[in-house]
């Protein structure tokens, strides 16, 4: 726990230089609070949380960097992520979350991402809403890993969306 206390305050120490919040594959199950002071005051483009046990994504982690472009979420155990409608997130365009337990399409995401990798989740159906949603992103939608069942497949092939990899 220690040795993890002191990986993470290196890497915050470091995203005071370089702008990226790189926390993937530290053992963390939950965002530490300690990252909000360390990097208050610095223009963050990227956050990297992958590879951890995290179950929960604090809202907190997208409002503290109005600059973010690039957030990556994939391979923990998220279950869902809190709507991103209420954040300043024009500058967000990479959105992964691949490789979590989510079982549904996430809410209030921005339409100007230029990719939103929901791959090797459990989602298995489709809504309408849904499938507005993800005409209405600009970039590429990467479904694929999931086990659609066929009348999300069906409404996905009727939807003729270009920007889809399943």
């Amino acid at each position: 726990m220690v040795r993890e206390a002191a990986i993470v305050a290196l890497k915050c120490s470091e995203a005071r230089e370089t702008g990226v919040v790189d926390l993937r594959d530290c053992g963390l199950m939950e965002i530490p609070q300690a990252l909000f002071i360390f990097v208050k005051n610095v223009e963050v483009g990227t956050v990297d949380v992958s590879k951890n046990q995290l179950k929960k994504l604090p809202i907190k982690l997208v409002k503290s960097f109005p600059k973010i472009t690039a957030l990556d979420c994939s391979d923990n155990l998220l279950q869902n992520i809190p709507s991103l409608e209420d954040c300043q997130v024009e500058n967000l365009k990479v959105i992964k979350l691949s490789g979590n337990k989510l079982s549904k399409i996430p809410l209030g995401l921005p339409s100007s991402l230029e990719l939103l990798d929901l791959s090797h989740n459990s989602i298995s159906s489709l809504s309408e809403v849904d499938i507005d949603f993800l005409k209405s992103i600009t970039g590429t939608v990467n479904l694929s890993g999931n086990s659609l069942d066929t009348t999300a497949s069906l409404l996905l092939e009727k939807s003729s969306l270009h920007n889809l990899l399943l």
